[in-house]
């Protein structure tokens, strides 16, 4: 069982549907990461299934929830849950915009032993927008940030 738990607007479907497109439906779940979904979650990766979690900068995500005009406290709780309940299980990361993203595919693939590839175009690392959110916004973005999580992708 391959499970893709993500963030809302991290490229989830991109995962699901492109890049796992030839894995049966019935070998594979997707599921955002909410706090209803947590025991369900924990069910599914207890059975030993292989974990892919795709990322994109905080600041962007955080720019399409206010885009979206979701709340940034509910995305502030799923990177709480990402870092507190997910990466204990030692996931794969597929931080998807990175300039590396193809080595970080490839990683995957030989982690889970099936060939996985993609016709998604390599856009090189996209430099977050420096300023797109208010002050307040600002400061749950450096709180996410700060226990250096998303260092390990280059995301500063």
């Amino acid at each position: 069982m391959i499970v893709v738990p993500s963030v809302h607007h991290t490229g989830t479907k991109l995962v699901f549907d492109e890049i796992l497109r030839d894995v049966p439906s019935l070998h594979k779940q997707r599921i955002h990461m909410e706090p209803k979904f947590l025991d369900w979650l924990h069910g599914i990766i207890g059975t030993g299934a292989q974990i892919i979690v795709p990322l994109r900068h905080p600041r962007i995500v955080a720019i399409g929830w206010k885009l979206r005009a979701k709340r940034l406290e509910e995305l502030d709780e799923q990177w709480k849950i990402l870092k507190e309940e997910i990466d204990p299980y030692n996931p794969y990361y597929l931080p998807i915009e990175h300039e590396d993203r193809d080595k970080w595919l490839a990683q995957i693939a030989t982690g889970i032993g099936r060939s996985l590839g993609t016709n998604w175009p390599v856009i090189g690392a996209c430099p977050a927008p420096v300023r797109q959110l208010n002050d307040k916004d600002e400061w749950m973005l450096a709180s996410w940030m700060e226990d250096g999580f998303f260092a390990r992708f280059d995301y500063t």
